[in-house]
This record gives C-alpha cells, structure tokens and sequence, in this order.
C-alpha cells in the first residue's frame, strides 16, 4: 500500500501584428520563420513576439525572424497542409519525432553552450539517442500533487500531517474518506497525467534516462521501431488494479476533461497536475489558496518529474536561415523578453542564469516550485519525454489505457494487447515498425 502511495508523488494584451504573419500556403518566406502554437493573447505569444523584435533589432543580417500564432491543437495539421515547413517551432521532443514521419525536412541539432543548464538533465529532455538537441528547452515545469485541505476539513478530517506524511494518512484511509466524499458526490483522486503514474514506477531511486532502449519500459520508440514490452507490463499492473478498485471516485484526464475545474470547484481531494497549470487549480483571485498544498511528485529528493516544451529546429537547404535560425534559439535561451512573460504562465527558467535572477511572489505556486528544484541534489529530474510523451499522453493513455480503466467491466491487463489496442499501437508508430517482446 505504502508503496502505492510513492506513485502519486509523480504527479487581454492586443497582439502586435508587424511581427505576426499570415499563413501564405504555398509561398516560401526568405525570412525565418516561427509557428508558436499558443492563444492568440498569450503571453508567452507576445514575449515570443517581443524577442524577435529586439533580435532583427540587433541582428545585422537581411534575414529576419518573423512568428505565426497556430491555434492550439493545430500544429501537425498545418505542417501536413503546408508546402513549405517553418524554420522553427515549439513542442516537446515527441512533436520532433511526429514531424520526421509527415515532413521530409530533417530536424536540425542545434549547437550551444551546454554549461548554461541549471542541470544536464534538462538538456537531456530534448536529446534524442545520439545525444542530438533536438528539442532546446525554454521554460520547465514539474509534476505535482495537490491536496484540497479544505474539502478534507469538510468532510470531517483534521490532519495535523503534512507533506508525504498527510498522502500517506489520506491514503491509508482512503475508502473511509470516499465513503463520505460519496454522500456529497465528490470525487477522491484526479489524475492530470496517467503516465507520471506510470512513469514512477521505475524513478524509485535513480533519474529515468529513456535515451536508449529500456526494457523496464512498457513502451520504446527510435529509429523505425516501436517495441512493446509485454513483461513490462506487469510492473504497472498493481497500480492500475489498486486505481480499478477506487474508478468511481477517480476523475481522469481524457480527451478534453481536465480535474482542475472540479479542484477548483471544491469537489475533488488531491489531483496531479503540471506545475505550469497551477493557476487552474487556485480558487482565489489574489495569491494562492493556503488551504491548496504542493507536494513534490515523489518527496524523496532526490528528483523531480520534468516537463515543459521547446524549440524545435528544420532543415531548409538554406545554411544562412538555418544560421539565423540557430542563432535565435541562442538568443531565447538568455533572452529577457521571452521571460518575463513566460515566467506569467507558471513555467520556470532551466539556465543557471535563469533561476538564479527570476523571481516570483514569494509564496506563489511557482516560487514554491522554484525552491523545489533549487533543493534538489545531482541527478534529480526524471527524463520521461524521448519514451512516453506523446505516445503515452496523446495516442495510448487518453485513447487506450483511461478507456480501459473507465469501461464497464475495468482494468484488465490482456486488453493491451488484444486488437483493439494493436489498432492503437499502429495509430500511434504511424511508419514505425511494431515488435511485441514477450520476455
């Protein structure tokens, strides 16, 4: 039981238009072009928008930065409609991978000063096998687990625990406290993310490295291969049992369902969440509920589960724009314009340089995230991007595994590799050759 308990520490600006571009279709731009997937007011929009400003500024070459806002949820439809692709843009290293499959243009490995990282292993979140920067991080964020010490006070419980100590309290009790979260019909767990669940299940002690085949792993994917590892299986299949015994009082992350809204809403007792989407979670105006707690996802100190996009640059046979476009992420990774307002979105900076100069209201969600990382020993945070982000999040865990765990009849192990999940693995290898290790 106590083992089980260490998994769920996993867990209106107007837009200036003369550096925004419109979609030309068919028509290739001589300038360096940026598709930043966001809201259209964002305010990571507009610090984007502001550093390419100040660079073309500076900057002493004809070639320029321009940036084009893509709609959320937009971006591989628009890289599949378009003839020609985009210098750069934003995503997490599963969106470099997606992009080799439906563009011929190669991913480019972009070169600088590796010493600037806060910790290598925030590099190493954007590397592919071959150490390659693919992916060059702008802003962190972490998994957490919240706890809704007020919906606990309400339903009869006053823990004098904190931290892992009132999880582990909650859990112990956990069918007594449902019980009386049931009479009012709230729920008990929210989970934001199904594979930090997952993914906890091998960063008992050590940080997670997916850069190489891992057969712990349920799933690997490089080069042309997807393996499945049916043995691996097994591993998670205790939780996903303990989980099927609690389903009716577990509100899950599938398709457009969000367990922040029924947190905030005083209905649901402790949830995972993205560090960065902390203010979706905050039921007061000003400053953040105290009544709210903040554990790290696990507390043994040891690391933290790491998440957070970045840059993503393409090849264009063009060696001046692939120059400038180089030269652009260098400037982001310092830049001042696109952290101010990035810093407004919960996320945090990995340089050095970065978390020792921001600063964020003291006792904010993300000022406590900040001491977090800042407490962490050598070799701390997880890597979990190169194996499970998109596969797992998009293609199995919203599509397959959720499914199986809400079904009417529940978890049940075999269904991972009956046909409906092969039709699963085959959406989600696209080109990739599948292979099923038995062993």
């Amino acid at each position: 039981m106590k083992k089980l308990i260490s998994l769920f520490f996993v867990l209106t600006i107007m837009t200036p238009s003369a550096l925004l571009i419109i979609s030309c279709g068919g028509q290739p731009n001589d300038n360096v072009e940026v598709w930043i997937e966001s809201s259209p007011n964002s305010t990571s929009l507009i610090g984007y928008i502001d550093a390419a400003k100040y660079f073309n500024a500076k900057s002493e070459n004809e070639i320029k930065v321009e940036i084009k806002n893509i709609s959320k949820g937009n971006m591989e439809r628009e890289l599949l409609s378009n003839k020609y692709a985009p210098d750069i843009i934003n995503g997490s290293l599963d969106r470099a991978f997606r992009v080799q499959q439906i563009r011929s243009e190669k991913i480019m490995s972009i070169e600088f000063d590796e010493t600037k990282a806060f910790d290598k292993s925030f590099l190493e979140f954007g590397q592919d096998k071959d150490d390659n920067q693919l992916m060059v991080p702008i802003g962190k964020s972490f998994s957490v687990l919240l706890i809704n010490k007020k919906l606990l006070r309400e339903i009869g419980y006053k823990f004098s625990e904190d931290g892992e100590e009132l999880v582990n309290k909650i859990w112990d009790k956990r069918f007594e406290i449902i019980k009386e979260l049931d009479k009012s019909k709230k729920k008990f767990l929210g989970i934001d993310d199904m594979s930090d669940l997952i993914n906890l299940q091998f960063a008992k002690e050590n940080k997670i490295s997916t850069s190489e085949m891992n057969p712990d792993y349920f799933f690997n994917y490089y080069d042309d291969i997807l393996n499945i590892n049916k043995k691996a299986a097994n591993t998670f299949d205790p939780l996903m049992q303990e989980l099927n015994n609690i389903r009716d009082s577990l509100i899950v992350t599938s398709n457009n369902t969000r367990p922040s809204g029924a947190f905030k809403n005083n209905s649901l007792l402790m949830s995972t969440a993205s560090s960065a989407g902390l203010k979706y979670y905050n039921s007061w105006d000003k400053g953040w509920d105290n009544d709210i707690g903040i554990i790290n996802i696990p507390s043994t100190k040891n690391f933290m589960v790491q998440r957070g996009d970045g840059l993503i640059a393409l090849e264009s046979g063009n060696s001046n724009k692939e120059k400038v476009a180089e030269d652009f992420i260098n400037y982001l990774v310092d830049s001042d314009e696109i952290w101010e307002p990035t810093s407004a979105t919960g996320y945090i900076p990995w340089t050095k340089k970065g978390i020792e100069n921001i600063k964020f209201k003291e006792d904010s969600p993300e000022d406590e995230v900040l001491k977090m990382v800042k407490g962490q020993t050598k070799n701390q945070f997880s890597i979990e991007s190169n194996e499970s982000s998109g596969l797992y999040n998009q293609f199995i865990f919203n599509e397959m595994v959720v499914n199986i765990l809400l079904s009417d009849s529940g978890w049940d192990i075999e269904k991972l590799f009956d046909g409906d999940a092969k039709a699963a693995y085959t959406n989600a290898s696209k080109s990739r050759e599948i292979i099923v290790n038995e062993n």
